[in-house]
């Protein structure tokens, strides 16, 4: 902040903003398709009546950890992006011609790295959380909690569930750090032994 002013601090600010909206788009509507359909499905072949209908606890579990998967899957390239950019100051020019270098040594598949610490991080914090917060619900015997309740549920489940998926986001944070470190800020970028990027079992060792 003292070198470059204060606005260094949003850097990023507007990929941000761009992997932000389909990000939650994605989430949200698939977690509410998926567990409306699980509900519908699973209230037919019980043969209960709606009005007193309890779900299960593992419905909000499984619609959490597939939109979850699937919403990360979607918009990890530009997850790439906003990281990049965060922790350097680059042009989107710059950022473009370090991707194209990248996609020429390692194709697609470099676009999706970081993909599988994401999806370790994201699916259980997600089942975690919906899982937790459904209980909150189901504990206060409400399905429309108010402000209050909503506030204190949504705290509690995204405690128990960041506490539990820290160390993915770590190893995640580790291997999009490598990626800058081996492509974007390279000269040259051809591939060779200290281009190749470590896997996430290397990388949990490297950080034990």
């Amino acid at each position: 902040g003292r070198n470059e002013g204060i606005y260094t601090l949003w850097s990023g600010l507007t990929p941000t903003l761009i992997l932000a909206l389909p990000t939650t788009v994605l989430y949200f509507v698939s977690y509410e398709q998926l567990r409306v359909r699980l509900k519908d499905i699973h209230m037919t072949r019980t043969k209960q009546n709606p009005d007193e209908y309890t779900m299960p606890l593992w419905i909000p579990l499984m619609a959490g950890s597939t939109a979850r998967i699937f919403a990360v899957t979607v918009v990890n390239p530009l997850e790439l992006i906003r990281t990049k950019m965060q922790s350097e100051k680059m042009s989107y020019s710059e950022v473009g011609a370090a991707f194209s270098k990248m996609l020429k040594q390692h194709g697609v598949r470099g676009l999706f790295k970081g993909l599988v610490p994401t999806i370790m991080r994201d699916t259980p914090f997600s089942a975690i959380y919906w899982t937790c917060y459904e209980s909150f619900k189901k504990f206060h015997n409400t399905t429309h909690p108010d402000l209050v309740q909503s506030f204190i549920g949504g705290a509690l489940a995204g405690t128990m569930a960041a506490i539990i998926t820290c160390p993915f986001d770590v190893i995640k944070t580790h291997q999009q750090i490598e990626f800058g470190e081996k492509f974007l800020y390279t000269s040259n970028g051809i591939a060779g032994k200290r281009n190749q990027m470590s896997t996430t079992k290397q990388q949990i060792r490297n950080i034990y």
